[in-house]
This record gives C-alpha cells, structure tokens and sequence, in this order.
C-alpha cells in the first residue's frame, strides 16, 4: 500500500498539522494504526469511508512545547491494512519542520500462497498525490516485460518460492520498492474412508491442489499398480489390517507430486458404499 503524508507549516508553538491519507482500493480497508511522536501528543482519526486517516491535533517538538523545531525531530504513524489475505504494515515518518513533505510507501497487495496454474492478481497502490506513477514489475529480481500497470496478473506453472517486486516511479523520479514473497503450492491427498467392513467397495478421489490442466492419475495399492487412471476410484476392500492407497499426479507442466492414505480393513460394521 503506498501512502501520501504533506506536513504542513507549524506555529511559533512548534504545533505540526498534517494529513496522513491512505487510497482505499477496493476490498481494502484500514485496519487500525498506531502513532510514534517520540512521546509527544497527538491525536489521529479515520476519515470519511475509512479512506485515510488524518491528523487533526497537534506535535510538540523538543522537551519544551516552545522550544525551537529540530529537523532531527520526527513523527510516525504506523497504518495496518486488512485486505483479504490479511494486515499489512506500513510506517510513515514525517521530518519536523518541512515547509511541505510528500513521500510515497509501497506496499505489494495481494496472496501470498497460490495454487501452481491458478490466476491471481496483485496490486501497487499509489499515493493521493498530485503526482503520475510509473510501475514495472519484477519476479525474482528480473524485469516481467510488459508488467508496467499499477497491477500485475499472473499464474506460476511450476511449484516453488518466487519473490514479486514492483517500483513505483514518481514524475519527481522519486521511486519506492516493494516486495513480496509468495508461494506457488502444488499437492495431492487421497480423500475416502479410512476404516471399511469387508468386504466392501468404497469410492476414494484424488484431491489435488494446483495444477496445470489437464492432470493424469496412477492408483497404487500397497506399492502395487492397480491399473487405473481416473481422479476417482471405486475400490473393493477384502481384507483386513491396514494397506496404504496411493495416487500419483502429474500435470500438464510435468510437474509430480503424490498421496496416500492408509485404509483399513475390518469384520466389524457394516458396509457403506
């Protein structure tokens, strides 16, 4: 999330004013905030809509309210956004005196888990500012050619750790830099009953988890193929004790992973197909 602050002119009582604003995107809301003025009061509020939060009293610069501002003198407010994958910190410090300030934060907003071959979007939100940004996207430290807008639409074929970065560029050439780590998951488990009177067949599917369609299947029961290749199975329990069913998985990408579940046969019960 990138925030705007201008902290504006002070009296000869060294009372600093200012606004604090956070641009509110859709789905995006201030989730509460904290403020750091080195002891100092102030006093903040959310605006209208939860769009910003503004400064409304006052900072005392130095141990005496009429001492002379220092430029070593700071403030800070910390700003937590809620989005839908959680709060995401983000800290302003404003310089005393400043005549006008105007910085920028970044912050990249977005999941940080996504299935291996599923969309997902992230987002770089600008200051509300008077400035234009320019944007370019980079995944693990490489520029994404085209990756220029103020969001970036991806899938990862692959499973893995991958670092998203974006640098905002001010019309000043001011530019921040952001990143985020995010994690493209791919897994398989087999999903059915564990415990199953004999003799009786029981359907069990291989839950997968990302993928790049389409996805083939191998069944295994105990380390033995049982020839089939479907996402479900019907499976014929005539023993008793436990044995292990198995699934391989491997997508369109080449990627394999697997799953296994131990199943049980037993005399007791009933059969429930």
């Amino acid at each position: 999330m990138a925030f705007n602050a201008r902290i504006g002119s002070y009296n000869e009582q060294g009372n600093l004013l200012g606004t604090v604003k956070l641009f509110n995107r859709t789905g995006l809301a201030i989730y509460d905030y904290y403020t750091f003025p080195n002891g100092f009061q102030s006093y903040w509020q959310i605006g209208p809509s939860g769009a910003f939060i503004e400064l409304i009293g006052v900072f005392h610069a130095g141990s005496d309210p009429d001492a002379v501002m220092q430029t070593e003198d700071r403030a800070a407010v910390s700003l937590r956004v809620y989005t839908a994958t959680g709060p995401d910190s983000a800290t302003y410090s404003g310089s005393m005196p400043g005549a006008v300030d105007s910085v920028s934060y970044a912050i990249v907003v977005g999941p940080t888990s996504v299935p291996v071959g599923s969309l997902a979007q992230w987002a770089a939100a600008a200051a509300l500012d008077t400035f234009s940004y320019s944007y370019q996207w980079r995944l693990d430290g490489q520029a994404l050619a085209g990756a220029t807008g103020a969001t970036y639409n991806s899938s990862f074929s692959t499973p893995g750790s991958r670092t998203l970065s974006v640098i905002n560029t001010r019309t000043d050439q001011t530019a921040d830099t952001a990143t985020l780590a995010i994690l493209a998951t791919y897994a398989a488990s087999v999903v059915g009953p564990g415990t199953v009177h004999k003799p009786c067949t029981v359907t069990y599917e291989a839950n997968v988890v990302g993928g790049v369609a389409p996805i083939s299947y191998a069944w295994k029961l105990n380390g033995a193929s049982l020839g089939l290749t479907t996402s479900s199975i019907q499976l014929l329990v005539n023993w008793t004790g436990a044995k292990s069913l198995s699934v391989s998985v491997v997508d369109h990408a080449g990627n394999s992973t697997s799953g296994a579940l131990n199943v049980t046969g037993t005399t007791s019960g009933q059969c429930i197909e």
